[in-house]
C-alpha cells in the first residue's frame, strides 16, 4: 500500500502530458463568428463603431458566462463552428485507451490489484481469484520439485532395504475457491470418456484408466 501516493503522482504526470499533447489535437473548441449590425442611414461612423463593439462585446460576455443549464439567446448573426477532428468521439476515444493502457502498465509495474490503487477495474473477486491462481501456479511448480525430491530418496531408501514398494508425495492444493469451474472441467472430462467409450473408439478397460488419472 506504500506505493499508492507514487503511483498517484505517476498517474497525474502522465495524465497532465497526455492533456497538453492532446488539446491542440483533438479536444472540443468552438469559434464563434459574429456578423456585424448594418450601419444606419442617419449614423456616423464613430457611433456605428461603438455600437458594433458594444454587441460583440455583449455577445462574448454571454458566451463566457454560459451555463450548463443555460440556453443561448441570439439574432441570425451569430453562428458557432466546431474545431477539431471530423470524428468528434475520436478524442474521447484515444484519451480513453491511452489512460486505460497507462493504468494497465502501473498495475502490472507494482504488482497490485486495481481496487487496491483505487481504480475500478473490473470486481474485486475476479482480481483476487486471479492473484490467488498465479500465486497456486507458483506454489506447484515448487512443490511438483520437492515432490520428485521425496519420492527419489523414499524410493532409493525401499530399495536399499529390499522393500518391492514405491513412495508417492502428492501434495494437496485444493480449496474452495474455483470449485465451479473445476466441477465444469471434470464434467466436461467424464462426458468426453463416456462419449469415446459409447462411440467404440475406446474399450471399457481403457475408460477406467482415463478415470483412474483424472482423480
Amino acid at each position: 500500500m506504500a506505493a499508492i501516493p507514487f503511483v498517484a503522482r505517476v498517474e497525474q504526470t502522465l495524465v497532465n502530458d497526455m492533456f497538453r499533447s492532446m488539446r491542440s489535437a483533438g479536444y472540443h473548441r468552438i469559434h464563434v463568428k459574429i456578423t456585424p449590425p448594418e450601419k444606419r442611414s442617419e449614423e456616423s461612423d464613430a457611433d456605428y463603431v461603438t455600437r458594433a463593439n458594444n454587441y460583440f462585446d455583449d455577445t462574448v460576455e454571454m458566451m463566457r458566462d454560459f451555463g450548463p443549464d443555460k440556453n443561448p439567446v441570439t439574432w441570425n448573426d451569430v453562428a458557432i463552428e466546431y474545431i477539431g477532428p471530423s470524428n468528434r468521439n475520436s478524442s474521447a476515444t484515444a484519451w480513453y485507451m491511452n489512460h486505460k493502457s497507462m493504468i494497465e502498465d502501473v498495475c502490472a509495474g507494482t504488482h497490485l490489484a486495481p481496487f487496491m490503487l483505487g481504480y475500478a477495474y473490473g470486481t474485486t473477486h475476479n482480481w483476487a481469484e486471479f492473484k490467488y491462481e498465479l500465486v497456486q501456479r507458483q506454489v506447484a511448480t515448487v512443490q511438483n520439485a520437492a515432490a520428485s525430491l521425496l519420492n527419489w530418496i523414499a524410493n532409493v531408501e525401499l530399495a536399499l532395504h529390499g522393500i518391492s514398494a514405491e513412495v508417492q508425495f502428492r501434495f494437496e492444493n485444493r480449496a474452495h475457491i474455483g470449485l465451479t469451474e473445476r466441477a465444469q472441467a471434470e464434467k466436461i472430462q467424464l462426458e468426453n470418456i463416456i462419449t469415446k467409450m459409447t462411440n467404440n473408439l475406446i474399450t471399457r478397460e481403457e475408460a477406467i484408466n482415463e478415470l483412474a488419472r483424472l482423480s
